[in-house]
This record gives C-alpha cells, structure tokens and sequence, in this order.
C-alpha cells in the first residue's frame, strides 16, 4: 500500500455504497451484536456507540459484547458506560450465548483480526459480519466481504460519524462527546500523521452537534498522577542512533495498557520508531508501538503477533518476560535500522 493509498480520503461514493450494504444487512437481520477489540478504548466505545445508533435507526434489536473485567477498562471508557447504561445495551458473551439466533449479525469496530476481538470464540456463529476500522489488514484479519477498512483515516470514530452522518441521524451532544473523544486519543491531540483535512471536517461535525473539546479531554486521563507513571516508564529508555527508541518496564510491575501506549506517544517525539514494552498482567506483555511514517510499524508489530497502522502498533504476548520480548524487538529492528553490534552489547545474554 502506497502513501497516498494510506492517506486517502473516503470518498462520497464508496461511502454510499457502504450505507446501502449495512442498511440491507440490518433490515434483513433479527438482531445485530456489535463488539471491538479486547481492553476498549475510548475509540472502540464511541464507535461502537455509533453503530448501535444505526441499529436502533432501523429499529433493530441491538447489543454491544464486552467481555472486559473492570480492572482492565480505563476510567474514561467506564465513565461512559455508566452514562449510556440506560440506553444501550451492554453484555457479556455468556448472555450473548443465551439470547442468540440464526440470523444475526456483527458489526467489530476498530479492529480487524480474530484474536483482538472480544467474542472471538463465537465468530463462526454470524453469517454477516462487517467491520469498521482504520487499522492495516493482515492474515489475520477476519474474513468478510462487508469491510469499511481505511487505514489512512484518524480513527474508528472518525469512519463511524462519516457513517452516522450518510444515515442522517440526529444524535446527542453526548455521543458527539464521546466520538470526538475518540478522535483526540487516537490522533495523538491531532499530532499524528493520520490527522486529516477529513479528519478535521469530522471534528467540525461534532463540534456542531454540540461536543465540547474540554469535556472531551477530560475523558482522557491526563492526571498529574499519570505524568508521573509515564515519565518513570520512559527513564530507563535506551536509544539507538537518533532512529530507534526501546523502553522496557521492569517484569515484575504491571502497568496498564493507558500507561504503556502514552509512553510510547511520548517518546516518538524523539526517535523514528518508539517501542514500550510492560507487563499487564501475570501472563501478559504488551508492547506499543510508535513511528513517524519512515517504517510501517505495524509490520514491526506483526511479527510479534500483533499489528496496527503506519504510525500505530500494538501487540500483547503471553508466556514471556519483559526482558525477552525487547531482545525480540531489537532482533526485527537491529536490520531495518542498522543498529551496530557495538550499540547491543548492554542487551545481549
């Protein structure tokens, strides 16, 4: 995929076509169930808050699967859940389990691929599935015909309102609040490179539905407390020539995936490529990645098992320490970066 095939702007046409498919799709469904990746950000909730608008458009039965624990949801997204409680419908995918039938179908936002998904085990159950997303495609992504994939747009938020706008539905300042959310947090604060003039025109859109750019910011955790976190993530940091920045968090802390992607924003600003690897939890390594467009990252993060966009990555890996997964990381970068032999010896056993 080219530059300009990653920055392109959806245009009006395809945008179209893309209503008229998801409008028969539901009109010709019993229920529609909506999810999104594993551990949702403020990104995944706002579009899938979005699409569930579009459900409720065409008077259809709906449901948002989460299968998250709280411990792993960040404030923002569940402030918002407890917000939305009385007008969505948020399950498990053991009540998912109880109320299926043959005839439904599922919308995944922000994501592509099987593994990432929160009802990963129940795939095979829906005979439509349609995805909205703006990371790069891979072998794992799922296999369906029914794709609004833009890898050159902002955010899953982003698509959503181009998507909501096309339905014309009128919704709240709340919602607009929350997309606009999901807007800042994946564009960096609009820094990132996928920031768009189409991006910006989106972000107009919902300031004219009301959303407010400091309400929107305070869904996004910018505390004192978590400059704090971040900055100690990053001390240790240790950098190669002036294009490659690897910080590794210590195996035995966990630090939440928040932390862990804010850190990795932070030190873009002075490498090429920024990699932070953390341990989640007892079992979990997760790695975030970062570049300034002159590598694809997400490739990075493939071959770690995971992937993204361009400018975005992430990946999470079980069984390993800390320790592993950087040497890992500078084996696949030592070679695209030339990292000399000299610049290693403090990472070799």
């Amino acid at each position: 995929m080219t530059n300009n095939e990653k920055k392109k702007h959806i245009k009006e046409a395809e945008l179209k076509d893309f209503k008229a498919k998801i409008k028969a799709k539901i009109e010709n469904s019993n229920q529609v169930f909506i999810t999104t990746h594993k551990n949702p950000d403020l990104d995944a909730i706002a579009s899938a808050l979005g699409v569930s608008l579009i459900a409720k458009k065409l008077k259809k039965k709906n449901y948002i699967i989460m299968d998250d624990s709280i411990d792993n949801i960040n404030t923002g997204v569940l402030s918002i859940i407890d917000a939305i409680s009385n007008d969505f419908e948020i399950i498990t995918t053991a009540m998912y389990n109880e109320i299926k039938s043959n005839n439904d179908i599922l919308f995944i936002t922000d994501a592509n691929k099987s593994n990432l998904v929160s009802c990963e085990s129940y795939l095979q159950d829906f005979k439509s599935i349609i995805i909205i997303d703006h990371h790069n495609q891979d072998s794992k992504t799922i296999k369906t015909f029914n794709k609004f994939i833009y890898p050159g747009s902002s955010s899953a938020s982003e698509l959503v309102t181009a998507i909501l706008e096309a339905f014309k539905i009128n919704y709240g300042t709340a919602i607009a609040n929350y997309l606009l959310a999901g807007i800042i947090l994946d564009t960096n604060s609009f820094r990132s490179e996928t920031s768009t003039s189409q991006t910006l025109t989106i972000v107009n859109t919902l300031l004219d539905k009301g959303a407010n750019r400091k309400y929107a910011d305070t869904l996004i955790d910018k505390t004192f407390a978590t400059e704090v976190k971040v900055n100690d993530l990053i001390r240790p940091t240790s950098f190669y020539n002036y294009r490659v920045a690897i910080c590794c968090g210590s195996n035995e802390e966990k630090i939440s995936p928040e932390i862990i992607a804010k850190a990795a924003d932070k030190l873009k600003e002075f490498a090429d490529i920024s990699c932070v690897v953390g341990r989640l939890d007892d079992n979990t390594i997760s790695v975030s990645a970062r570049s300034n467009g002159k590598i694809d990252v997400s490739k990075v993060m493939q071959l770690l098992g995971g992937g993204g966009d361009t400018f975005r990555g992430a990946t999470k890996i079980k069984g390993e320490t800390t320790d592993e997964v950087q040497k890992k990381l500078i084996k696949i970068l030592k070679p695209s970066y030339y990292i000399e032999e000299k610049e290693l010896k403090d990472e070799k056993d």
